[in-house]
């Protein structure tokens, strides 16, 4: 049995189309989008953790997400990159 040992690794420029895609094909009522957006041309995450304490943690899970930003107001929408691209694990294709 095989096992791959390396990291996963998914970089934004050869994934963007399929974001974009992703957004335009998906109801604006389910993400809640009423303006029109500019995406931000790279990943972002958020760590969780299962225990809240005063310690700062560095390291840990995370959720990579995708940002888009309204045109009008600026608000930040966030949408966790799994949601969007259901398919892709990390084939850059």
């Amino acid at each position: 049995m095989s096992t791959n040992t390396q990291p996963l690794m998914i970089e934004f420029t050869k994934v963007r189309h399929k974001i974009i895609e992703a957004i335009e094909n998906t109801s604006k009522d389910i993400l809640g989008i009423n303006e029109s957006v500019t995406l931000l041309d790279g990943f972002v995450s958020s760590p969780y953790t299962t225990k809240l304490s005063n310690d700062f943690v560095l390291g840990g899970p995370f959720v990579p997400m995708v940002m888009l930003v309204g045109n009008a107001t600026g608000r930040i929408y966030f949408f966790s990159y799994k949601f969007l691209v259901k398919e892709d694990r990390g084939n850059n294709e």
